[in-house]
């Protein structure tokens, strides 16, 4: 994402983005935004201020230093997601299973940490790395055999 920012103290695009992206209506899933930057509080005061409260966004935090608690209340705050977390007040998680391959095992405790946010209310939205050989599909329907 560019650090670019409007006079109005947003980020520059993302207003123009999410009015796109909202016109998908029920078929809109939740919004991936990967952050590949070290911490910076500005910054995600910045982006969370450029977001439509209307839409689940999950973030995808790529350096360490987003890991505190400090960081996770301000997403709570905004009911945003992180992703591969599976606690927080975004009424959805975003998992990413990066490393295939997925065993049956992996997949079974997968769906054992799903299976009470579901019986929330909580949806759970579980992607897998695309591979040359198309495994995805066939990993997502043993997830879901499982739960």
């Amino acid at each position: 994402m560019s650090r670019q920012v409007t006079s109005f103290g947003r980020v520059r695009g993302l207003d123009a983005f999410c009015q796109s992206a909202v016109k998908l209506g029920e078929a809109l899933g939740p919004l991936r935004i990967k952050v590949q930057q070290a911490r910076d509080d500005g910054f995600l005061r910045l982006l969370l201020d450029s977001l439509q409260p209307d839409l689940h966004v999950a973030l995808d935090f790529r350096h360490e230093s987003w890991d505190d608690p400090e960081i996770s209340a301000r997403l709570d705050e905004r009911r945003v997601a992180r992703v591969g977390a599976l606690e927080g007040a975004a009424p959805f998680r975003y998992l990413r299973l990066r490393e295939p391959p997925h065993g049956d095992d992996e997949l079974r405790r997968v769906a054992d940490e799903v299976r009470p946010l579901l019986a929330e209310g909580i949806d759970v939205y579980a992607y897998f790395r695309h591979e040359e050989a198309p495994t995805a599909p066939r990993y997502a329907e043993r997830l879901l055999s499982f739960v």
